[in-house]
């Protein structure tokens, strides 16, 4: 490699560690998600973590137009809800809101990502399986109930 292009080779490297730099070691099995009252359905929102430093983007998560505070990467919150439909967006995205729906006592599960796109601020939410979201949760932190980021 000509000694031009060391410096762009170490700075494109740093760039893409320093989006996982906060996560976890993995741990054997998914956390365990207490469970949901028999009345209330459950949304598990998460996000992974993304390469290209996308940490400091962190989009703001809407719940039935109710504000449930920034998405940031590495991390889930879990939110009890009333069984029906629900409507999630992360403010400011041109991508679609995302239609959910549970019943008394169902988990729902939805991932949140960062474009990586020509518009780094756009983001957006698509639904996951229980699968996806298991696969993806030991490595990630959990919001406590009143939003407060590890």
């Amino acid at each position: 490699m000509p000694h031009h292009c060391l410096p762009a080779a170490l700075l494109a490297a740093s760039l893409l560690a320093a989006g996982c730099a906060g996560t976890p070691a993995r741990q054997a099995a998914a956390p365990a998600l207490e469970a949901a009252p028999a009345d209330s359905g459950r949304i598990v929102v998460y996000r992974r973590c993304g390469a290209l430093g996308l940490s400091a983007i962190r989009p703001e998560l809407a719940v039935n137009a109710a504000e449930r505070g920034p998405v940031a990467p590495s991390t889930y919150r879990v939110l009890l809800v009333e069984p029906g439909t629900h409507r999630l967006v992360v403010r400011g995205s041109p991508v679609a809101p995302v239609s959910v729906d549970v019943a008394a006592g169902q988990t729902a599960y939805v991932e949140a990502f960062v474009s990586t796109g020509i518009d780094l601020r756009e983001g957006g939410l698509r639904l996951a399986s229980a699968e996806q979201a298991e696969r993806a949760l030991p490595l990630l932190h959990r919001v406590p109930p009143d939003g407060a980021m590890p």
